[in-house]
């Protein structure tokens, strides 16, 4: 039976990303997705100096787990990512590498069987894919970082992405900001991007309308999905909630931060009692 979740916007929105036409398209943009976890892995050895285990929230073409695999930090990885498209390219690139320490998962993080992998060191979410979550069932924002918290060895962190979205909110017109265009450069599969959004203040929730325009092709993709906002202070509270101990906000992955403004993305590093 399909419940109401399973209909919900959130859990569509990357349905039939990443399917690629061109063999050597595809290998351009895989290249350019390794190279841009580079930033992600220095910051992950900053808190650990050894291979660690890893479970990832939404995890999408697991690029990132890959990254460690190569950059000798990763022991075992566990993905879990509802796109079916983009699943299939993850295992496809995975075969391709030969890589043995990552297991993929298709599955709704919301309701995710933790039980399925052996507890980990590290428990990452970032792309802000935890703001995904509250919109689709209330309060699975604050139950999640509590199985989080639980599915974690002693000494272990969890490292969140979010954005609080400062700029859009400020630059809106009755709640709504004017659609805008958006250009990518190759190996991008998708050329241009129209999009806008409304926010409403009273649930914090943040509705973000897009259409993709295919590069290679008159094809487009819409992307329709909606996100809790979170200011700094309520990440910190509901982590301190949850147990974890010695949060750190940072700024960016690489610490370079302006005395004068807060950056609208930033990054939330919690941890276990060893």
């Amino acid at each position: 039976m399909v419940t109401k979740m399973n209909r919900h916007t959130n859990l569509l929105a990357y349905n039939d990303h990443e399917i690629f036409t061109s063999y050597d398209k595809a290998r351009h943009y895989k290249a350019e997705k390794l190279a841009s976890t580079k930033k992600n892995i220095a910051f992950i050895k900053e808190h650990f100096n050894k291979p660690i285990s890893v479970l990832e929230i939404g995890s999408g073409n697991s690029k990132f787990l890959y990254s460690l695999h190569f950059a000798s930090m990763l022991e075992k990885g566990y993905g879990v990512e509802i796109s079916k498209s983009r699943f299939d390219f993850a295992n496809q690139w995975k075969a391709e590498m030969e890589i043995c320490n990552v297991t993929n998962f298709n599955e709704n993080a919301i309701t995710f069987d933790l039980s399925k992998i052996p507890k980990v060191d590290l428990i990452y979410c970032v792309d802000l894919a935890l703001q995904f979550f509250e919109p689709v069932e209330g309060k699975s924002d604050i139950k999640l970082l509590q199985r989080y918290y639980n599915h974690l060895n002693p000494g272990g962190k969890i490292i969140l992405e979010l954005d609080c979205h400062h700029r859009l909110i400020k630059n809106m017109k009755d709640g709504e900001f004017n659609t805008t265009w958006q250009e990518f450069d190759e190996p991008d599969p998708w050329r241009y991007l129209l999009w806008g959004c409304r926010y409403n203040k009273t649930n914090k929730h943040m509705r973000i309308e897009k259409t993709f325009i295919r590069r290679d092709s008159v094809e487009i993709s819409k992307s329709d999905v909606i996100l809790k906002n979170y200011e700094r202070s309520d990440i910190v509270d509901m982590l301190k909630q949850c147990k974890f101990k010695n949060i750190e906000v940072r700024e960016n992955w690489q610490q370079v931060t302006s005395d004068d403004t807060l950056e609208d993305e930033f990054i939330v590093v919690g941890a276990k009692r060893s």
